[in-house]
């Protein structure tokens, strides 16, 4: 008879389990270094070789080729990810370039890449995604005029310019605090404006007790925030008084659009993924945190019971 009971860990096993059950759930086989800069507490090299060790031992985790995962785990993405990893080296100029040219329109103090490139991470059917700073009261204009731009595009190019998260530097903190958004932020690499890339890091720093050991990105690939004569033109138009009221009836008008198209979300759902306030604009319209919170909990849970003969 086959019994099933909750398996006794240590706390830097457990934690180890918590990194490859979420990366898991994007069918992504994990390095050891990749694990160690994940862990949720500060270990000793020694600790965590020892307990990865006893977790393979235990038949919890497998490894192959130097990647470790999940018993359930496919072994096909292996390879998947290798192939994706190589096209992420070859994606980055172009997010690059693309990245200083979003920067040029107006009211856009920092540019920064998330989802999947900034996790060394792009397949073919991949968009390059950007998390937008904007100036203080200009949010909505600032987003509006690049939509504007944005919907001249072709399908082609618009999987170039993915703006989907934005917040102004009057508050640039982030209100969701769990595994999900912590990754994003500990992940995000600064494109544009790497002094700002730091303050938005110091104004989330609830992060660092999710990725006390992930380091921060360097300034490398990262460029200044340059003038531009068109840019500042416009914003000196918008300045002061007259920008913030249409900035006001911008928001306005889009969140009353929003509303209506997305009438079916209940208000919570509708809060979490399509944010519509002055300093915040966040369209992620297919629960998507959600969905990867529970399924990670559903792996740890799987992981977690182990099945005994009596």
């Amino acid at each position: 008879m086959l019994l099933q009971s909750k398996i006794h860990l240590n706390d830097c096993e457990l934690a180890i389990i918590k990194v490859v059950a979420y990366y898991d759930v994007f069918n992504y086989p994990v390095t050891k270094k990749e694990i160690l800069e994940n862990l949720g507490d500060a270990v000793f090299e020694s600790t965590f070789e020892s307990s990865l060790n006893s977790l393979i031992q235990k038949n919890i985790i497998k490894t192959q080729d130097d990647f470790y995962f999940t018993q359930q785990f496919d072994t096909k993405f292996i390879k998947q990810r290798l192939e994706a990893n190589q096209l992420a080296q070859l994606m980055l100029p172009i997010a690059k370039k693309h990245g200083a040219i979003i920067s040029k329109f107006p009211f856009i103090k920092a540019v920064f890449i998330s989802g999947g490139l900034s996790k060394n991470y792009f397949h073919q059917q991949s968009d390059i995604d950007y998390f937008i700073i904007t100036t203080k009261n200009k949010l909505w204009l600032c987003r509006t005029v690049f939509m504007l731009y944005y919907k001249l595009l072709s399908k082609e190019k618009k999987e170039f310019f993915c703006l989907n998260y934005f917040i102004s530097e009057a508050d640039l903190t982030i209100p969701d605090r769990n595994q999900f958004v912590a990754t994003e932020i500990a992940t995000l690499m600064p494109m544009v404006n790497h002094p700002l890339y730091i303050q938005f890091l110091d104004a989330n720093d609830w992060y660092k007790s999710f990725f006390p050991q992930m380091p921060i990105r360097s300034s490398q690939e990262s460029i200044s925030l340059k003038k531009y004569a068109v840019k500042s033109f416009i914003e000196y138009l918008f300045s002061g008084f007259i920008g913030d009221k249409v900035d006001d009836m911008l928001l306005r008008l889009t969140l009353k659009h929003w509303r209506k198209k997305f009438s079916h979300m209940k208000q919570e759902d509708f809060e979490l993924q399509i944010r519509s306030r002055k300093h915040v604009c966040k369209h992620h319209t297919k629960g998507y945190q959600n969905k990867v919170l529970e399924n990670w909990q559903t792996t740890i849970d799987v992981m977690l019971m182990q099945k005994e003969t009596i």
